[in-house]
């Protein structure tokens, strides 16, 4: 279940208003319960799925989890059937913290961990951002993209963003299902459709 991110970030916090909202996000996606309706998600208690934001040094485990995907997987996170390359990896590893925010979700001790899904979004305007969420092929339909799509809008709200958007595959009907269940609007174009989340109107 995945969704194209945008590009280039545009808009900037300024310094106190970014430290604050980051104390605020870090705390929201470490310390949060899980909300999922499921006992276990892969065999695995809830307990055993950490939550944290991305950090540089996880550049090794991403590429790991990316170069486990599924061709179709990949397919509907770039919308394009390539392979990322090294320098885009790095760069979604070790993101902006003023413009950008990652939230990923691993299992394993935590000086082996295994990166089971990917959750971001974009600051591309002010107030608006693009997002992104990605599972491993087996972690997908067991209730973990809920909880990274659940913890990735409040962190939104917590940025006072006032929109967040992004392109899905309108045969990805997985992503576009959840997207609904959390209170986003779907619009198609051709072989597109784009989701969207007024956070204004939802709170």
């Amino acid at each position: 279940m995945t969704v194209l991110v945008g590009s280039a970030a545009v808009f900037t916090l300024s310094t106190s208003t970014f430290n604050r909202e980051m104390a605020v996000t870090e705390a929201t996606l470490i310390d949060a319960p899980v909300r999922s309706d499921a006992r276990a998600w892969g065999g695995l208690r809830l307990s055993e799925v950490r939550f944290r934001s991305i950090r540089a040094a996880d550049l090794g485990i991403l590429h790991s989890f990316v170069h486990h995907l599924s061709p179709e997987t990949g397919y509907k996170r770039l919308l394009s059937p390539r392979t990322p390359s090294d320098d885009e990896l790095r760069r979604w590893s070790a993101i902006d913290p003023a413009t950008e925010c990652a939230l990923v979700a691993v299992v394993g001790p935590e000086d082996q961990e295994e990166l089971i899904g990917v959750a971001r979004f974009v600051v591309e305007s002010p107030g608006e951002a693009d997002f992104a969420i990605v599972l491993a092929d087996a972690w997908q339909g067991l209730g973990l993209g809920r909880e990274l799509m659940s913890r990735l809008v409040d962190a939104a709200r917590l940025w006072g963003l006032r929109k967040v958007r992004g392109d899905v595959l309108a045969t990805n009907t997985g992503m576009i299902a959840l997207a609904r269940r959390s209170g986003f609007a779907a619009r198609r174009s051709g072989i597109v459709s784009t989701l969207s989340l007024d956070l204004q109107r939802q709170s």
